[in-house]
């Protein structure tokens, strides 16, 4: 099962297949309802301290490039009254940098975060970093994230298309190289054709090929 998320368009601009939201943008958090869990607890979420996120998802039809906001996790809490959880986010270590405090359904996964990743049908895992995500309706006409990962070994890179959001977890160890930490903050842009939809992960295939 993926992670469930909706349309959203740029101002300014008609609604676009390609723009993210989420369920929760328009929902206003009480951090004065808001328990922080425990190290112990807060590990067990799907964004533990320390992953890295992006939130705030969209794309303009005129430049077909996806942008995001990037940040990382620095509490997970739960809120009192709806049980959800919640995650403080930070896009830079500056002093200056304000958290912000978002549901778990606004944020995904970002490029080149670490994770681990379950086998259909098995218990077996395999250590991976995400190169890519996408959007697709699922059955219940809401938008749903995959997420492209790509595997390295000493002599070979391979990359899995399409994998549902609830077979991956994040792994607190960082990969380097090929899943470097990268910029932590700011805008990240990922361009898309929507044609030929050509991604990161086909330049990640072309690099493998080369070595």
């Amino acid at each position: 099962m993926s992670s469930a998320v909706q349309v959203k368009p740029e101002p300014g601009v008609g609604v676009d297949a390609f723009c993210v939201d989420t369920d929760s943008e328009c929902e206003d958090i009480d951090i004065d309802k808001l328990q922080p869990l425990a190290p112990k607890f807060a590990s067990l979420s799907k964004f533990p301290v320390g992953c890295k996120v992006w939130y705030d998802l969209r794309c303009s039809p005129k430049t077909k490039h996806m942008q995001a906001k990037i940040a990382r996790v620095k509490e997970v809490s739960i809120h009192f009254e709806n049980g959800r959880r919640v995650y403080n986010v930070k896009k830079s270590e500056a002093a200056d940098e304000h958290e912000m405090s978002l549901y778990e359904d606004q944020l995904v996964y970002g490029i080149r975060c670490p994770v681990r990743v379950t086998k259909v049908g098995t218990d077996e895992t395999l250590d991976g970093v995400v190169v890519y995500l996408r959007r697709e309706k699922g059955s219940d006409g809401r938008r749903q994230v995959t997420y492209a990962v790509q595997y390295s070994t000493e002599s070979s890179i391979s990359i899995e298309p399409e994998v549902a959001a609830d077979r991956i977890k994040y792994r607190a160890e960082d990969c380097g190289g090929v899943g470097g930490d990268g910029n932590d903050g700011g805008e990240s842009n990922i361009s898309i054709d929507k044609q030929k939809r050509t991604t990161c992960t086909a330049a990640a295939a072309a690099a493998a090929k080369r070595r």
